[in-house]
């Protein structure tokens, strides 16, 4: 479940960047996000998630989070085991 988590963020995350650096290149005004979202809702009506409110969401997080190792969670190191002490044994 975390994985498939992960992959979302990355996937909005990346839809978002799609979305920022076509608008800066082509100066997209606000009506691109309603035209993309309506056909992304026609091609696939299946796949939920692709709402105009969703889209401005993904660009927005992109723009908050660009440098994805602000966001994404650091490994912590191993902490050592306790040292091993003998058990008493039953006589």
């Amino acid at each position: 479940m975390l994985a498939v988590n992960a992959e979302l963020v990355q996937l909005y995350g990346e839809i978002g960047r799609i979305i920022a650096v076509r608008q800066q290149q082509e100066g997209w005004g606000a009506a691109v996000i309603h035209r993309l979202s309506r056909e992304l809702l026609n091609e696939l009506p299946e796949v939920k998630g692709f709402s105009e409110r969703n889209i401005k969401r993904m660009l927005a997080f992109y723009r908050e989070y660009a440098n994805p190792a602000d966001f994404v969670p650091q490994h912590a190191p191993k902490l050592s085991s306790p040292p091993k002490v003998p058990q008493a044994a039953a006589q």
